[in-house]
This record gives C-alpha cells, structure tokens and sequence, in this order.
C-alpha cells in the first residue's frame, strides 16, 4: 500500500511541477519516492507516533525534485542520479528525526 501511494504521490507532483512526461511514464520519479515512502514510514512507525505516514509522504514528496535536480546536476558528466535522491532524503528525514521525536 506505501508503495502504491508513493508512486501516486511522486507522479501527481512531478506533473505539477512541470516534469518530463517521458521521464515520468518511465517511473524514474516514482522508483525514489517508493524507496523513500517504505523506508520513513517503516523506520518511523511506532505505537506513539501517529504521523509516520505523513512523514513518509512529505519524503515522496521531497524525492521528485531532488530526482530532477541532481539529473540536470549529473547529466553533463553522463551520471545518472540513479538512487541517490532516495539516500538523501531519508537521510534528511533521519537526521530530523533526532532534532524532532515527533515527525
């Protein structure tokens, strides 16, 4: 289910944000917001801590346009961004973890 509303998520936002519809169709937004959605929520989920969901879909969220931006970063060195995006979103979300117990 995280999964499916991952991709959803990271779809509807790339669209919104203008992305490439090729790209999109391909799920190269969808692969890290999958990735992202799994890994917050499941690191997240605890009995006291109702908004690992949400912050597993604010980490979606986050991975489309780091996905776009470290593209158009890595595309004149023939890198592709691959997972990168994913690592560091969750580690963002990782790290504000112990700033806010709450999130």
């Amino acid at each position: 289910l995280y999964a499916v509303i991952g991709n959803a998520v990271a779809i509807i936002i790339a669209f919104l944000l203008g992305g490439e519809r090729s790209l999109i169709t391909l799920g190269l937004y969808g692969y890290n917001a999958i990735l992202t959605i799994l890994a917050v929520s499941a690191i997240f989920k605890s009995e006291h801590n109702r908004f690992s969901f949400l912050s597993g879909i604010i980490s979606a969220c986050l991975t489309v346009p780091i996905t776009a931006g470290l593209s158009t970063y890595l595309l004149p060195y023939g890198l592709p961004a691959l997972t990168m995006p994913f690592v560091l979103c969750s580690w963002l979300f990782l790290g504000a973890r112990k700033v806010l117990p709450n999130l």
